[in-house]
């Protein structure tokens, strides 16, 4: 069962930490949360989903659990509220949820903080001088990428480290231990191409043979901001309520983007290629995403680690039914996000049927071995109100199994990542 989810500073004195009212809202959340640890009021229909999970790989392809115990100093092995929409300063896959929820590996995405967010959310900037989290990233922005990147995994390692049931691996067999030794399983990613750094310290060859060798098995090249890697598509969704602080315009002006990859992105599209590191085209535009297909060809799978679909939410982030097709014909797999908006233009509300109508539009147009998903927990993002976190995953599980069958659940919760993993990553050890 799962302990009440509140941290021992949520806990203190309300006459000495917390205003009245704040405390009440906590004090509730903190009993709602204990209530449903309790087995005398859990939610028994999902019993054979859960069991479900329990027996087969579940793998989310996009989490930032890295990111909120580096900058926001959260114990990975403690119990957190995961409160519905957003809610920035919480960690919402923590060890006690993952294993609640069945899952068995993470590709944990490690993202250093873009230096334009400084200049294109000022405001946010402004705001977060209060907060140390915020202040902890805004001093990031002083240091090269690769250096930030090598301090979030070496402090995030040992923070996986100080738990017994969590591990960071570097290789299929390091993964396939884990799971026999029952502990969750971590592989590094890197989010954005500008974690990569300038030419004037490392090469870009030197970086990517660095992530290699420390066990990195997939890169995003592109995120928010160009910076001569790949050119970035709007990413932030426009209906958050930071658009009412003025931040993020020149994000949301990168939208229907039509650049093409730079020569440095072909250069690192193909370096990763001969490596055996993943490519994941998120945050590409799609002219960018065109030309990935025509020069990793069916050498290896690619990746679209937490999207939508295009039929359903015609964003320039999501997939059309033809890439859907390229993609499957590589061999490779498209995570589904845990976000409303990039699911069905929509920022708020329940979101699982959404999740399962995206999972269906990926089927029909790429079939059942190009489906995965990918939540984007801890990423700063709004989750549907019916899965807040990996917990909730028995919830999704239950209609899966009635829509899709245990065969095609099975492959959608994990079995699809596995394959890819076995057939694009050239793991060091």
């Amino acid at each position: 069962t799962k302990d009440a989810k509140v941290n021992s500073k949520e806990n203190s004195n309300p006459n000495t930490a917390l205003d009245r009212r704040e405390f009440l809202k906590r004090s509730a959340l903190g009993v709602a949360t204990a209530m449903c640890a309790f087995p005398a009021f859990a939610d028994a229909r999902h019993a054979d989903a859960l069991a479900f999970l329990r027996e087969h790989f579940v793998a989310d392809l996009h989490a930032h659990t890295a990111l909120k115990t580096a900058f926001f100093r959260k114990r990975f092995y403690e119990s957190h509220v995961a409160p519905p929409n957003t809610y920035p300063f919480t960690l919402r896959s923590d060890e006690p949820s993952l294993r609640d929820g069945g899952v068995n590996a993470v590709l944990s995405a490690i993202y250093v903080p873009e230096p334009q967010v400084a200049r294109d959310a000022a405001a946010l900037s402004a705001i977060g001088a209060l907060s140390p989290s915020i202040r902890r990233m805004k001093r990031t922005f002083e240091s090269e990428g690769p250096d930030v990147a090598a301090d979030i995994v070496n402090a995030f390692d040992a923070e996986l480290r100080s738990s017994t049931g969590a591990v960071p691996v570097r290789s299929l067999a390091e993964l396939d231990q884990a799971n026999r030794q029952g502990k969750i399983a971590f592989l590094h990613t890197l989010e954005g191409g500008h974690a990569l750094g300038s030419e004037f310290k490392r090469t870009h060859l030197d970086m990517l043979q660095i992530l290699h060798a420390r066990g990195f098995c997939m890169i995003t090249l592109a995120h928010f901001y160009d910076v001569g890697v790949a050119p970035n598509i709007q990413g932030v969704p426009k209906t958050w309520y930071l658009k009412g602080l003025g931040c993020f315009r020149e994000q949301w002006a990168s939208e229907h983007n039509e650049n093409r990859l730079p020569p440095l992105g072909r250069y690192c599209v193909e370096v990763m290629t001969i490596l055996g590191m993943l490519a994941d085209l998120t945050h590409m535009t799609p002219n960018a995403r065109k030309d990935v297909y025509d020069i990793v060809g069916t050498r290896a799978p690619l990746v679209m680690s937490h999207v939508g679909c295009h039929d359903h939410a015609p964003f320039d982030m999501n997939p059309t039914p033809e890439e859907v097709r390229r993609i499957a014909d590589t061999g490779g797999v498209i995570g589904v996000i845990f976000l409303n908006y990039f699911l069905k233009g929509k920022n708020r509300g329940k979101g699982i049927e959404a999740i399962l109508d995206t999972m269906q539009c990926l089927i029909n147009h790429g079939g059942e071995d190009c489906v995965g998903w990918g939540s984007d927990f801890d990423g700063f993002t709004n989750p549907p109100t019916d899965l807040t976190e990996p917990a909730d995953l028995p919830r999704l599980v239950d209609p899966m199994l009635k829509r899709f069958g245990e065969r095609t659940t099975a492959k959608i919760l994990g079995g699809n990542v596995r394959r890819v993993l076995e057939e694009g990553w050239n793991s060091p050890v």
